[in-house]
């Protein structure tokens, strides 16, 4: 899969911080995070194991994070070039290639950590130990020399994940708190209840370059909307062919629209799949409810005191192609582009607030093909 700097920015910068919010970074065995610079004799073989895991994505080791914490800290000073070199000569005639190695910055402090980009495409990597040679292959935490089994499936044909990309994403938070009577009160009292939704839309760009169509089942897709310690993971739904943003009236007695027909290139959904026939997009949207919360309630207050205040929002999406064994990770930070409105109407019992927290939207890097 194709991956860009600005994409490990981003891949780095989400998993830091589902780390330090202990959210784990479930799904993503594609990043390795190293508080110092692993041995390169002794570690060599972890390396290997990885590598064989991902048969061609590609590996992004972290240097410089705790990987139970997700705590930035202060390796030893190394140069990368010579301990890569160190590390190669463990391999057993090709290692995983190094392509670079960039800075990433995490945090309000703007810490630096280093983050080094292998691929993984010449798999199987073998190591020399002692008098023999081991195909070490990543097994859950741990490293474990592969099994005949395990050798036979890392072997055979696997579908390649094509590049993804988030072009366009929105994310907003309405809210409501409106008084409502006590059922079976007497005499008759009142409480105060909140609704809270979150809602999001967003593009995804399938850079499809193969002969054969991607599938991306819908089941699979999954999406994470966090700031600070609140998260939703509401399902996903995808605009499929021939539907519309508007509803279709049909006259009684008159047959309805026909089936329609896929188009001969770019991307389209159906029958709960995403395909891919060559380069194109796909829309998706997802939404999550909280009803009748009655006050006072901490977890509404803190969410909606969270949604009020914070400038920005990480939206972490993750996707898989049929004949593929893991799903693939796109994260991004939405930045606020609406600020926190509501009215207020006198009802029955009391006032009722109804508006929206906030909207939070993608901000893409100005590709300026001229720029300095």
């Amino acid at each position: 899969m194709a991956l860009s700097k600005q994409d490990v920015d981003a891949r780095v910068q989400a998993a830091v911080e589902n780390l330090q919010a202990g959210r784990g970074v479930e799904d993503d065995a594609g990043i390795e995070f190293k508080a110092d610079w692993p041995d390169p004799t002794l570690k060599a073989r972890q390396l290997a194991g990885a590598a064989n895991a991902l048969r061609g994505e590609l590996l992004v080791y972290v240097i410089g994070v705790d990987d139970k914490t997700g705590e930035v800290t202060v390796p030893k000073k190394t140069e990368p070039q010579e301990w890569y070199a160190k590390v190669r000569k463990r391999f057993d005639q090709i290692p995983p290639e190094l392509l670079w190695v960039q800075s990433v910055f995490i945090g309000e402090d703007s810490e630096s950590v280093l983050a080094l980009v292998f691929t993984t495409d010449e798999f199987p990597y073998v190591i020399n130990v002692e008098n023999r040679r081991e195909v070490p292959l990543r097994v859950g935490t741990g490293t474990e020399s592969a099994r005949r089994n395990q050798l036979i499936r890392m072997l055979a044909p696997s579908a390649r994940t094509p590049g993804l990309s988030l072009i366009e994403a929105s994310v907003w938070a309405e809210w409501n708190a409106y008084p409502r009577p006590v059922k079976d009160s007497s005499p008759q009292q009142v409480e105060r209840v909140q609704d809270l939704v979150v809602s999001l839309n967003a593009r995804v760009f399938v850079e499809h370059v193969g002969e054969q169509p991607s599938t991306l089942p819908v089941r699979d897709m999954r999406v994470r909307v966090a700031c600070s310690s609140f998260e939703v993971r509401p399902d996903i739904s995808v605009r499929h062919l021939g539907s519309s943003r508007y509803p279709v009236v049909i006259p009684h007695g008159e047959a309805g629209p026909p089936e329609p027909v896929a188009p001969p290139h770019g991307v389209y959904a159906r029958d709960q799949q995403v395909i891919a026939i060559s380069p194109g997009e796909f829309e998706f949207s997802a939404s999550q409810r909280f009803r009748d919360h009655v006050e006072p309630d901490p977890f509404m207050d803190d969410a909606v005191s969270l949604l009020r205040s914070t400038e920005d929002v990480r939206l972490d999406l993750a996707l898989r192609v049929v004949g593929t064994e893991r799903r693939t990770k796109l994260s991004a930070t939405l930045q606020r582009s609406e600020e926190f409105g509501c009215t207020a109407v006198e009802i029955p019992g009391g006032t009722a607030l109804a508006g929206t927290l906030g909207t939070w939207s993608l901000v893409l890097e100005d590709d300026d093909p001229w720029g300095a």
